[in-house]
């Protein structure tokens, strides 16, 4: 116990300040606690780690050749300016925590929906280098992350040596109970799966090489523990007919690129954000039920797609813009981008979607 104190102090210490800790603000840490009763039951387990940092440490060591002091003072200089690009990034998402709007009971409210008092529904586990390890509110697991990764790699933000971090998130959201063990375990598969993604745009595109940063995220409800790769193809991957031929289709758009669409890379963040927004907007208002049933049909290809939206006469959230996608016309009829189905992730993050107070700043 006499640990745990010592550990929370430390934590308390490093991220508040005086008038927050007088106030008696703290970082929960049962994870009974996290969720409100009777809504939610979920938490997020989020790892963040930097990209290519091993790389820029051994060029970092070539520049200074055989001068020990200089090179010291310079690897130094770059860890000092790592924990510092960490620490605000959470500095950052805590303030934007206690920034929500609170009743006259003096709880937060977040979008209205996630509850809190003194207790941040938020923790930080591994934190002061590039890696960043964190457990929150299920429904908070996306934004808090892109949050992170955002103000962690801003171009704004730049290291020691003149270049900002890079880094990729994998986001496990599972029940309360889940073992933690396999919920970091996933967090960190969907963090690999993102490095892949990335190495990907940056083999087609060379000069993006540096600049990236990706997200993946997991709804895990069950038990079951696997592989995402196996996860995706088992839950992800579907086939329908068109014509005489078969073809194969993506449900899932993630991992994400962070930040905007570049060129015909339409799979971002911005992209997804701008979906579920549009899901959560007036259009759509009250139908939950259709949107449940929109889920379904998804996955029979966008010809059935095409005929549930005739039937209801709506249209579907449309990713714009997206001038350089030759297949994106009729997308808002059909859902689909090629074979890239684009409300399907939006759809089924619907709950576990809660912005924070201001939004993208």
């Amino acid at each position: 116990m006499d640990f745990f104190r010592s550990s929370n102090d430390r934590l308390c210490n490093k991220f508040l300040n005086k008038d927050e800790k007088d106030r008696g603000i703290d970082f929960v840490y049962d994870f009974n606690e996290i969720g409100s009763k009777n809504e939610s039951s979920y938490i997020a387990v989020v790892h963040i780690d930097g990209n290519g940092m091993g790389k820029r440490i051994s060029e970092d060591s070539k520049r200074h050749g055989k001068d020990d002091r200089e090179y010291i003072n310079s690897i130094r200089a770059l860890s000092d300016s790592i924990e510092e690009a960490s620490s605000k990034a959470i500095r950052t998402a805590i303030v934007r925590l206690l920034e929500s709007e609170k009743d006259e009971d003096g709880k937060c409210k977040i979008e209205g929906v996630v509850e809190f008092q003194n207790k941040l529904p938020f923790r930080p586990i591994v934190f002061g280098g590039d890696d960043i390890t964190f457990v929150c509110d299920g429904r908070l697991g996306l934004t808090l992350s892109e949050l992170l990764l955002r103000q962690l790699t801003s171009e704004d933000k730049k290291l020691s040596d003149g270049h900002p971090i890079s880094a990729r998130a994998g986001i496990a959201i599972v029940k309360t109970h889940y073992p933690f063990y396999q919920a970091l375990k996933l967090a960190n598969n969907l963090a690999e799966s993102a490095k892949l993604h990335i190495k990907k745009i940056e083999k087609s595109s060379p000069s993006e090489e540096g600049k990236i940063s990706a997200l993946d995220w997991h709804f895990a409800s069950g038990g079951v523990i696997e592989s995402i790769k196996n996860i995706r193809k088992r839950e992800y991957k579907i086939k329908w007919k068109e014509g005489s031929s078969e073809t194969c289709g993506n449900l899932n758009m993630r991992p994400l690129r962070l930040g905007e669409s570049v060129g015909t890379d339409w799979c971002s963040w911005n992209t997804f954000e701008e979906i579920i927004s549009k899901f959560k907007g007036e259009e759509w208002e009250g139908k939950h039920n259709k949107i449940m049933r929109l889920r379904e049909v998804l996955r029979n290809g966008p010809h059935e797609v095409e005929k549930f939206i005739k039937i209801y006469n709506d249209s579907l959230p449309k990713e714009q813009p997206l001038p350089k996608i030759k297949n994106n016309e009729g997308s808002d009829k059909t859902g689909w981008v090629g074979n890239t189905c684009t409300c399907f992730d939006a759809i089924e993050a619907l709950d576990f979607f809660v912005r924070l107070e201001g939004g993208r700043k």
